[in-house]
């Protein structure tokens, strides 16, 4: 009788008393426990109902917290969940198996009807254990998406019984947040995406419950530079929850983020910049575009704090957000690959921060005139020469020109398809003005781009592109950049003039002298 599924809600005060009793006396007399252990494998031949019902499972729970009996308690418990997910999958596949093997139980509903027990504590660290337990086990190999596996039901079976033990019981949640935070910080050599979402749903059901707990979420981010750029990116978006409702969060992870960002360490620096660029995307401005000349402003630590603390309305991070572009705005003088993140991150700002455009456009417009070569008497529009620098007879590209090039363009674009549908009251002369002086500025490059030829960049079919030599490795670094600035260019042409006859026209030039690279390389 004590092994159904199902027990009247009034028994539910004598069946903790009498697990309380046989975990006691299994202490004092082992034999009982082994019995008992016995007993569970024994059920777990016949059906994983018998194991997994509600009572049998807190009794095996319980007596889990014993030493002698834990490891071999949870490996019939973590098997027995396993087993069913594979019996469910082989009925769901087989014909033959559907009909001739027994019904699988709904184990994650037995799982569940145990977590919302609110009188029987003395299971819950063994919970919390077990929910731990099938998603170390059953981990993901990657983050990748694909059919859900046996193995991926358990891992989300493990993840449910934590949320919902987490949300039930407060005796353990700081235990709980803690260990989730632990592997994300530990598990850098593999996948943590389970763990990740696990907090996510955790910030998002019960965001008040983890602001309980905002010593554990700050020193997590002590680490977030020693993560792997896809760890620490994963953290960041789980507690984004988190920033709306703490201000002094928020402020402990800038002071991180900036910390990273001017470390010694590129992959310090692409964390530095990547939660910067989150956070661009999740602070919206409202009322209106942020200037301009505003943005190329450096603000003090001390304004943005009076800023953001006074805000009356929570929306409006105008001052948040300079002090962010101040920063970034420094990654301009950083290493190549440091450089195409930031170029490639703030268009995605642009799109989901609308208010930032020209703050935006302008940042990427300043960077671009330092290449721009203004005189139309040169043929070439841009000096490449600028873009490397010398370490002895190696020559080393600093400046991603295509990348910031097609930045600036696609960045254009959205402003001018709003420069079309935005009311004319609502349009600045700062706003209007840089727009029309980047377009001028994209424009001629591309133009004067269509009537250079390889000598103009001091390249030919006669040069030399090997890599073994200096001279071969730094016209190879040349001809690339050369070939991703058409590559921009073309783009622009197709985004700018659409399919016209003019714009068919343009492309052909830009092609060909592409192509004709492309050969040479």
């Amino acid at each position: 009788q004590d092994l159904q599924p199902e027990a009247p809600v009034d028994l539910r005060p004598t069946q903790g008393t009498v697990i309380l009793h046989i975990t006691f006396a299994a202490k004092q007399d082992q034999d009982l426990g082994r019995e008992f252990v016995k007993t569970l494998k024994m059920c777990q031949q016949r059906s994983s109902t018998s194991v997994l019902s509600p009572f049998v499972l807190a009794l095996a729970l319980s007596l889990a917290r014993i030493r002698r009996f834990e490891e071999p308690v949870f490996e019939i418990l973590t098997s027995t969940i396993g087993k069913s997910f594979r019996d469910a999958e082989r009925r769901r596949v087989s014909r033959w198996a559907y009909e001739t093997s027994p019904v699988v139980s709904n184990i994650a509903s037995l799982l569940m009807e145990v977590c919302r027990l609110s009188g029987w504590e003395h299971v819950t660290q063994g919970l919390v254990q077990l929910g731990f337990l099938l998603m170390d086990s059953n981990a993901p190999k990657s983050s990748g998406f694909c059919a859900a596996t046996p193995q991926q039901q358990t891992c989300a079976l493990g993840s449910s019984v934590l949320l919902e033990t987490f949300k039930v019981h407060d005796t353990v949640r700081a235990d709980i947040l803690q260990q989730i935070l632990n592997r994300i910080v530990v598990k850098t050599s593999s996948s943590v995406s389970h763990y990740l979402d696990l907090l996510t749903s955790a910030a998002v059901r019960s965001p008040q419950t983890l602001l309980d707990s905002l010593p554990k979420i700050r020193e997590a981010f002590d680490y977030l530079s020693y993560l792997p750029l896809s760890s620490a990116i994963g953290l960041l978006r789980s507690v984004q929850p988190l920033m709306k409702l703490s201000t002094s969060l928020k402020d402990s992870l800038i002071l991180v983020l900036r910390k990273a960002l001017f470390s010694r360490e590129v992959d310090s620096r692409k964390v530095g910049l990547a939660g910067f660029l989150l956070l661009l995307r999740k602070l919206k401005v409202l009322g209106g575009c942020v200037p301009c000349s505003q943005a190329s402003q450096p603000w003090s630590a001390s304004q943005i704090q009076v800023e953001v603390h006074s805000q009356v309305r929570p929306s409006g991070h105008e001052a948040l957000c300079l002090d962010i572009l101040g920063n970034i705005r420094r990654c301009m003088t950083q290493q190549l690959v440091i450089r195409k993140m930031l170029y490639q991150g703030l268009y995605h700002v642009l799109v989901a921060n609308p208010e930032l455009r020209t703050s935006v456009l302008d940042l990427l417009r300043r960077q671009l005139q330092l290449y721009y070569v203004a005189d139309v008497n040169v043929t070439s529009p841009v000096s490449l020469e600028s873009c490397f620098s010398m370490a002895g007879d190696v020559a080393k590209c600093n400046e991603p020109l295509g990348d910031l090039l097609l930045a600036v363009q696609s960045c254009l674009q959205q402003c001018m398809q709003w420069l079309e549908t935005a009311d004319e009251e609502n349009i600045t002369a700062d706003e209007r003005n840089v727009i029309d002086t980047t377009q001028k500025m994209v424009a001629g490059i591309v133009k004067r781009l269509q009537t250079c030829e390889l000598e103009d960049f001091d390249l030919d079919k006669s040069a030399e592109y090997s890599t073994a030599t200096s001279v071969g490795a730094k016209n190879h670094l040349s001809a690339n950049l050369v070939l991703s600035l058409y590559e921009a260019a073309i783009e622009f042409v197709f985004m700018d003039g659409g399919f016209s006859a003019e714009s068919g026209q343009s492309v052909c030039k830009l092609f060909a002298v592409h192509e004709l690279l492309t050969h040479v390389l």
